[in-house]
């Protein structure tokens, strides 16, 4: 029960997959029909949690193990990867792993040619002990945008998508995050 009443994932799936098909998203998929779009999304579902279903020989839905009232629409669409980034935000940080530079990248991707960087460079000032924080160039068509992220931990920098969406402005597109709650079943937090 939630809030005083049963969620039907299933059901809310089978409703809800054309209005966000409308909205152009699984457009890669847009020559199949509801179906066949559902039974893709369970197949992005289980090569993200990886194969623990194919032992007993069933696949379960994705909605049956995952999509709960609140997120279900961000659940949903977490398997649309041309247009959806969904990242756990702790991540490898120092400069061995260039999380901005590989996020950027990512951002570009799903941005539907809004944001086209061409050349993404991510350096680090400090030392292998305390690296300090990343400075991350940025070279687009009307100039370089450096960015500046504060490295919190292995906290991923989220601010950085406030100086992108300015340089995307005049566009259709923006980046928008989802805020979600840390009740996420089997992959941990987002």
């Amino acid at each position: 029960m939630t809030d005083g009443f049963e969620f039907d994932t299933e059901e809310w799936v089978f409703q809800n997959l054309p209005y966000f098909r409308n909205l152009g998203f699984f457009a890669d998929l847009a020559n199949r029909s509801d179906a066949q779009v559902l039974g893709e999304i369970q197949k992005r579902y289980v090569d993200a949690v990886g194969t623990p279903y194919t032992r007993v020989g069933k696949l379960p839905p994705p909605w049956e193990i995952q999509f709960a009232s609140p997120l279900a629409d961000l659940c949903l669409l977490e398997y649309d990867f041309s247009r959806t980034w969904w990242q756990d935000t702790e991540c490898v940080y120092p400069p061995e792993i260039l999380a901005c530079e590989d996020a950027i990248s990512r951002w570009a991707s799903i941005s539907r040619g809004a944001f086209v960087p061409s050349e993404i460079a991510e350096t680090w000032s400090g030392t292998e002990d305390d690296p300090g924080n990343p400075s991350v160039r940025i070279r687009l068509k009307h100039g370089t945008l450096t960015l500046e992220p504060i490295a919190a931990g292995d906290w991923f920098d989220l601010t950085i998508l406030v100086p992108i969406n300015h340089c995307v402005k005049n566009t259709d597109s923006q980046f928008e995050l989802g805020a979600v709650p840390t009740v996420r079943a089997n992959n941990g937090l987002l």
